[in-house]
C-alpha cells in the first residue's frame, strides 16, 4: 500500500491532474519517487500542489518516525524534511536515514523550514540534509532544487543561502498569494481557506495557552507553525507577528511575546473575518 494511502484528510480534495508547467526535459517525472515529511496540514497541501503545478507526485507522512519507515519500504528519489514535528523531528530523522543507508547511494533530502539563520543551516547541514526550501514554500524553490538534484546534468551542493524574514506594512490577506497557488477555482480556493481557518484557529488557542503558561519553549513551536502557515495563505501580517513572537521566544524573552498576543488576537479575528466573508461572496 502507497504510504499516501495513509493520509485520508480532507486535503485531497485540492488532488487534480497535475499541469506540466514546468519544462524538466531530462526528468522521467512519472518514475521519480518523492516523499514529503511534514505535520502541518497545511504546508502538505501546498508542497503537494505545487510540485503536481511541475508535474510530479509525492507520498506524504506526518513525522520522522513515519518518514524512515517509508525509506525502509521504497526507494525514494528526494526527500522533502520538515524540521519541527512531534515524535521524532526532521534532524533526528536524517540522521537515522543516513545511518541506515550506509554505503548505498544516499537520497537527498531537502529542509523545510522558515528558520534562515546561519546555526540553523549550518545543523541541516550536520546532520546530513544536502539543502532547504525556506517557507512560505514557493514553486520556483521546488522546481530549482527538483533540477538540481534529479538532473543528470544537476549537482548535490550543500544548502542555499535564502532572504530574512521582512518587517513591513503589508495587508491583512494578500490574495496573490493564493491565487498564485491555487489559481481562480473557487471551490479550491475555498477548501484551502477553510483548511486554514480551522487551523489557524485551533493555533490561536495553543499559542494563547503556551503565553500564559510562560512555556517559552512552547511559545516557539505554536509562533513557528502559525508564521508558515500565514506565509502559505498570504496572511502577511499574522505571519510577520509569529515571526516576532518567535524570535523573542528563542532569546528566552517571555515579556515582549505577552505584549504581541493583544496585536496577534486583533489581527487574527480581522484575517478570519475577511477570510470568511471572502467564502461568502464568491
Amino acid at each position: 500500500m502507497s504510504v499516501s494511502k495513509k493520509i485520508t484528510d480532507k486535503a485531497f480534495i485540492l488532488e487534480k491532474k497535475a499541469s506540466n508547467t514546468c519544462d524538466h526535459n531530462l526528468i522521467n517525472k512519472d518514475q521519480i519517487k518523492i516523499l514529503i515529511v511534514d505535520d502541518n496540514l497545511m504546508n502538505r497541501v501546498v508542497a503537494t500542489k505545487l510540485l503536481e503545478k511541475l508535474g510530479f507526485r509525492a507520498d506524504l507522512v506526518t513525522d520522522g518516525t513515519e518518514a524512515v519507515q517509508a525509506l525502509e519500504v521504497f526507494d525514494y528519489d528526494i526527500v522533502f524534511m520538515d524540521i519541527q514535528m512531534p515524535e521524532m523531528d526532521g534532524f533526528e530523522a536524517t540522521k537515522l536515514i543516513r545511518a541506515k543507508e550506509k554505503e548505498h547511494k544516499q537520497v537527498p533530502i531537502i529542509a523545510l523550514t522558515a528558520n534562515t539563520m546561519q546555526e540553523h543551516r549550518e545543523k541541516c547541514i550536520q546532520c546530513g540534509m544536502n539543502d532547504h526550501i525556506g517557507k512560505p514554500f514557493k514553486k520556483g524553490d521546488f522546481e530549482m532544487i527538483l533540477n538540481k538534484y534529479l538532473n543528470p546534468n544537476g549537482n548535490n551542493t550543500c544548502i542555499q543561502e535564502s532572504n530574512t524574514i521582512e518587517y513591513s506594512d503589508d495587508p491583512i490577506w494578500d490574495r496573490s498569494v493564493i491565487a498564485e497557488l491555487i489559481g481562480d477555482d473557487k471551490e479550491e480556493q475555498t477548501v484551502f481557506i477553510q483548511i486554514f481557518i480551522e487551523e489557524l484557529t485551533q493555533q490561536i488557542d495553543h499559542l494563547k495557552e503556551a503565553i500564559h503558561s510562560e512555556n517559552l519553549k512552547t511559545i516557539n513551536i505554536k509562533a513557528h507553525r502559525i508564521k508558515g502557515s500565514a506565509g502559505d495563505i498570504g496572511a502577511v501580517r499574522i505571519r510577520n507577528i509569529s515571526a516576532s513572537i518567535e524570535g523573542y521566544a528563542e532569546k528566552n524573552l517571555l515579556e515582549p511575546c505577552v505584549e504581541q498576543l493583544a496585536l496577534f488576537e486583533k489581527e487574527s479575528k480581522a484575517l478570519l473575518e475577511l477570510l470568511k466573508n471572502y467564502i461568502v461572496k464568491e
